[in-house]
């Protein structure tokens, strides 16, 4: 070791380059006391320290750079600072998440006064929008004006007496023939000068309310498929009332072909058609199909061509179809009839509606007669049996025979003051001899549970 200093000494000495006593001193005691770098050149300042005996200390929020001549510190050691370790203040980046206040953008939501907006939803009133649909030349509910040789008409709610059937005042002609042909002060200005077709009208109620039109002042056109007592009842017309105020045609309301030709035949013979009484009806439920026929289909194939005829270009004109009692109530003794009669009223009431009424000026009412003496009920002992179910034509006669009945002229009668009334929609019940208008009742008033 002594041999390669002096070596090293005479080369320095060569080259002749000074180096003072100490360093040479300080580089040997480097070279034998730095644990450091013991290969490596010394380093003019002083050496790193030794690595960390102990957990390192925290780390500055931002740390001093490192000595340019020292390596950096080593990783595995002390790691380098969080970048997060000084976080930014919480709330001043915060104020837009806040939410608004929130009373100020409330104010719109508030509902606004419940009087001011809801005048405009009140409907308005029923009649102004109605008249343009009503019929121009007359309100419905006022009557035609009086003919020239008719006394003033009489309320609608005082009917004439009902069970005298001719009223002492008519005489049995007429003593006149000027318009509108009235028979004296007891014509109803309803009635007189017009024309009315009746279908079943050769006897019973048929044939009594073509009397009484022709009592006040209108002409008839009667059809019937029973053809001898049609032309009896034609004789009878003309021996109290004249010729040209009635004829007579075969008409079975099962055929529409029969039922065209009457209406045909009415408009031939007198130009005009303004009332229609559907009157054909049986009572033989062992006969149900011909009892359907007759009561349902007949009466639906008549108001269907009477709305025809007597549209409001024709001047509209008034439908009756002849129902029953025994459409407002059952009767266990024919119950096919009884459903037929049924049929009718709801039928009538619905074709009597104002829908009908504004498109055509046709009213529709219905008339309901009780136990009136009639050819239909004098044979219901064998009429009426409802085979395999006992003896049901002798419980009908019973029932009939415990019900007053009324006469078949005083039920014709009764037409009069349907007509003068002109409601319609309306339904009458004729029974002992007394007309009065039935009230339609709400199904809701009926409920018992």
């Amino acid at each position: 070791m002594a041999l390669q200093n002096t070596k090293f000494l005479q080369r320095i000495l060569a080259q002749r380059i000074r180096i003072s006593a100490n360093i040479i001193s300080l580089r040997g005691k480097c070279y034998k006391k730095d644990p450091c770098k013991p290969t490596k050149p010394p380093c003019p300042c002083p050496c790193p320290p030794k690595p960390c005996p102990c957990p390192c200390p925290p780390p500055p929020c931002c740390p001093p750079p490192p000595p340019p001549c020292c390596p950096p510190p080593k990783p595995p050691c002390c790691p380098p600072p969080k970048p997060p370790c000084c976080p930014p203040p919480p709330c001043p980046p915060k104020p837009p998440c806040c939410p608004p206040p929130p009373c100020p953008p409330k104010p719109p939501c508030c509902p606004p006064p419940p009087c001011p907006p809801k005048p405009p939803c009140c409907p308005p009133p029923p009649c102004p929008p109605k008249p343009p649909c009503c019929p121009p030349p007359k309100p419905p509910c006022c009557p035609p004006p009086k003919p020239p040789c008719c006394p003033p008409p009489k309320p609608p709610c005082c009917p004439p007496p009902p069970c005298p059937p001719k009223p002492p005042c008519c005489p049995p002609k007429c003593p006149c023939d000027c318009p509108p042909k009235c028979c004296g002060p007891c014509c109803s200005p309803a009635i007189a000068g017009k024309v009315a077709v009746i279908t079943g009208a050769s006897q019973g109620i048929g044939y009594y309310c073509a009397i009484a039109i022709l009592k006040n002042g209108g002409k008839v056109m009667l059809g019937d498929v029973k053809v001898d007592e049609g032309k009896e009842a034609i004789c009878k017309i003309i021996d109290e009332f004249g010729y040209n105020k009635a004829a007579f045609i075969k008409c079975d309301v099962t055929q529409a072909k029969d039922m065209d030709c009457l209406f045909k035949a009415a408009l031939c013979e007198f130009k005009q058609i303004d009332i229609l009484i559907n009157n054909a009806g049986i009572l033989k439920d062992q006969l149900w199909e011909k009892t359907v026929d007759i009561n349902v289909k007949g009466v639906i194939r008549g108001t269907l061509l009477g709305f025809q005829h007597m549209r409001r270009n024709r001047n509209g004109g008034t439908i009756i179809n002849v129902s029953s009692t025994a459409g407002h109530e059952p009767c266990h003794a024919c119950p096919v009839y009884t459903g037929t009669k049924h049929f009718v009223v709801g039928f009538s009431r619905s074709m009597g509606s104002d829908y009908y009424y504004c498109q055509t000026g046709v009213k529709v009412m219905t008339l309901c007669p009780g136990d009136t003496k009639t050819p239909i009920i004098q044979d219901t002992d064998a009429a009426g049996q409802l085979e395999g179910f006992g003896d049901t034509g002798k419980e009908l006669q019973r029932l009939i025979d415990e019900s007053p009945i009324q006469p078949v002229e005083t039920c014709g009668m009764h037409i009069v003051p349907m007509l003068e009334a002109g409601i319609n929609g309306s339904d009458w019940i004729s029974e002992a001899c007394e007309i009065y208008r039935i009230r339609r009742v709400d199904r809701h008033t009926l409920r018992i549970c």
